[in-house]
């Protein structure tokens, strides 16, 4: 390990307090770039392209997680809003002409539903996440619950409709989506001591008797590296379907997936197990995934509460940002 300082930076002024879920990098505009949005405890929301924001928000309530996906199903990617006062905020741009906003405009982000939801939402996540070919939103909550909503549209307007709603032994730590070696989808929800609770599609024959397949969810937990954690009750991240670089015919198993706890343990894991395992001195609160060197295969971006950040790739080879 060795630690860099990246020369080339620039700093964003952004007053408040954020939430660890409530910044994210995503085409919000459907431009083919991805923008930085970020929303504050004040209920104040920016959306930037470069050190300057293109459009600010308010009033949004206390802002505890966002997500940018395509949850109307329409082929254009939405921003999701979720306040921890239980708001439910749904961003489109509308001056969007095949996909793409019409160059030379500023294309500003419109409000075009807001719903009630269960407060206190920690962590979003957008995706199929039942193989259904459609979007789905799932977010968890500080009370151990997790929930998934897809959008129905009518006549007249839409509205999220709750589908799923699963109770937690632990605390929720973070949530995201995996792929078994079939290629379906699992939620993977961490729990304290590097484990984590799977959640996957399973197709089944209707027990009616009718010749329609059905699509139920299986449940299960996983113990991972818990038997070696310094302590047990320790909180965890997770972050899934890291992207490898290696040909199609060399992959072989489900996707990637890494798991960080605060007492500074990092792994990364396929198919229930450890590839390889990190220790580190510092508390790691955050992860996250992005291809840092553009060579098509994912890295894994840890952050601590003293400023240190890792960036690892999959062989382990490891920077640490001061």
């Amino acid at each position: 390990m060795r630690p860099v300082c990246f020369v080339k930076n620039f700093e964003i002024d952004f007053s408040g307090v954020v939430y660890r879920n409530a910044v994210i990098l995503g085409d919000v505009n459907n431009d083919g770039n991805d923008e930085l949005v970020i929303g504050n405890m004040e209920g104040t929301l920016c959306i930037y392209k470069g050190q300057e924001p293109i459009q600010t928000i308010k009033n949004l309530g206390l802002i505890t997680a966002i997500g940018i996906g395509d949850i109307m199903n329409c082929g254009s990617n939405a921003l999701v809003v979720v306040s921890g006062d239980g708001w439910c905020h749904i961003f489109l741009c509308l001056n969007c002409n095949l996909n793409v906003c019409d160059e030379g405009s500023l294309s500003k982000l419109e409000c075009v539903h807001s719903q009630r939801v269960p407060p206190n939402t920690k962590a979003l996540i957008l995706g199929d996440v039942d193989n259904d070919g459609n979007v789905e939103l799932v977010v968890g909550l500080t009370d151990r619950v997790v929930r998934s909503y897809r959008w129905v549209q009518n006549a007249a307007s839409g509205k999220l409709v709750c589908l799923n709603k699963w109770e937690c032994a632990n605390q929720i730590g973070s949530i995201t989506l995996n792929y078994n070696a079939e290629g379906l989808p699992c939620l993977l929800i961490s729990q304290p001591g590097g484990t984590f609770m799977r959640i996957r599609s399973k197709t089944m024959v209707d027990p009616s008797g009718s010749e329609e397949e059905i699509t139920t969810m299986e449940v299960d937990y996983h113990p991972l590296y818990s038997s070696q954690m310094r302590n047990p009750g320790i909180s965890s991240e997770i972050v899934g379907s890291l992207k490898t670089n290696l040909p199609t015919d060399k992959k072989k198993g489900g996707t990637r997936y890494a798991v960080a706890t605060l007492d500074g343990s990092l792994m990364l894991v396929q198919d229930e197990k450890v590839v390889w395992s990190l220790q580190v001195d510092h508390q790691l609160f955050a992860l996250s995934k992005l291809d840092v060197t553009g060579d098509g295969q994912d890295e894994i971006i840890a952050s601590s509460w003293d400023g240190q950040t890792y960036i690892l790739d999959q062989h382990k080879k490891t920077v640490r940002v001061n």
